[in-house]
């Protein structure tokens, strides 16, 4: 019972760390607070408010990397984060309206291929994740009128444009250094080295494990979004790619903090959206989370979850006044999500591997 104890501990205090080893520079979460909420007030202004919330989407692709990473090796990272944000929301954005099993065939067997190809390097892994991630924001964006995909894709690129630009303004401004970022940097191996890595790892089960955990859970959920026949129920594949984790090993620690992240966050978001909100107040709210959001993802992972999880709430709602009925779905979706990342995308597949550890000893 002793050890049961002990290694259920380090699942819930990782709700209450707070780590305070990294330095989060005070520009990078100005920086983002702008590039978050300033297209709000755009879309307000133009009349387009819609847009507004689609371009403020696109800036939540980027991460500003510290100041003393060159130029040009940031440009490149954000042009690969522009490109991948284009091509997933469009994606995401034509297959949502088409309930259809063929529809989800297409988005199982897309994000699958493109985990699949997350293993080559760190880069594409980070990509991968990105791309699940804004595949199924595109599901779940609906205007009032017709919009084609392409268009969706392009403003969405255009707030990650916007966003990418801000961060590489800021540096020039800041007095503090910083450590070096090392998502924006390549590893030193070049491509054609990770290419033949990446074939001979396809031998191994390894390099099929993330994929296949993948597809299977968006199967799962698409399954049931298909049974339900609700254009709410893409929330379930949304917290399923927020949740599960390319590398099982990690534990259930930082997958419990995320999924719990991730449920409170909606009630949160739920809690904003229940009362009409006006615009002002909605800018107020969006860049204050839009700021403070690489500083509690550096702090605590569970907070941080749960400060995001709202925030998508509210831009994919376009920040209008949402039912009872449709909080219920969210808290229920979101939960369900969970279930299905927790339970076979980590329970089946580690499970196995524990049973066997405990028999060679």
């Amino acid at each position: 019972m002793k050890q049961e104890a002990g290694n259920r501990r380090p699942l819930f205090d990782g709700l209450w760390q707070w780590d305070r080893s990294a330095p989060v520079p005070k520009w990078q979460m100005v920086s983002a607070a702008l590039g978050t909420a300033l297209p709000l007030v755009f879309g307000a202004l133009v009349g387009r408010a819609e847009i507004g919330f689609i371009i403020a989407l696109g800036s939540l692709f980027i991460v500003p990397p510290d100041g003393d990473v060159p130029l040009k090796a940031a440009v490149t990272y954000y042009a690969r984060v522009v490109f991948t944000g284009f091509a997933a929301t469009s994606l995401g954005a034509w297959v949502g309206p088409h309930h259809s099993l063929t529809a989800s065939l297409i988005l199982v067997v897309m994000n699958g291929l493109v985990a699949l190809a997350g293993g080559i390097n760190r880069t594409l892994a980070a990509n991968s994740v990105r791309f699940a991630i804004f595949f199924m924001i595109g599901t779940g964006i609906s205007l009032p009128t017709q919009a084609h995909p392409l268009w969706i894709g392009l403003f969405s690129s255009l707030g990650a444009v916007w966003a990418a630009l801000i961060s590489l303004f800021f540096p020039n401004m800041k007095k503090e250094s910083s450590h070096r970022s090392l998502s924006v940097h390549d590893s030193k191996a070049d491509f054609h080295a990770q290419m033949k890595y990446w074939l001979v790892r396809l031998k191994t089960f390894r390099a099929w494990s993330y994929p296949i955990r993948l597809v299977l859970c968006l199967s799962l959920a698409q399954g049931i979004q298909l049974l339900l026949k609700s254009p709410h129920a893409y929330w379930i594949s949304l917290t399923i790619v927020l949740v599960l984790q390319r590398n099982a090993a990690n534990g259930t620690s930082r997958i419990f903090q995320r999924a719990a992240g991730t449920f409170f966050g909606v009630l949160l978001g739920a809690a904003v959206l229940a009362f009409p909100v006006s615009m002002p107040w909605l800018v107020l709210i969006v860049a204050c989370i839009g700021g403070v959001r690489r500083y509690l993802k550096v702090r605590n992972y569970a907070v941080y979850s749960m400060a995001m999880t709202p925030l998508l709430f509210i831009l994919l709602n376009r920040g209008k006044q949402i039912s009872f009925d449709l909080m219920v779905d969210r808290l229920i979706y979101t939960l369900v999500g969970c279930i299905i990342a927790l339970v076979f995308g980590y329970w089946l597949w580690t499970v196995g591997e524990k049973r066997q550890k405990t028999a060679k000893k």
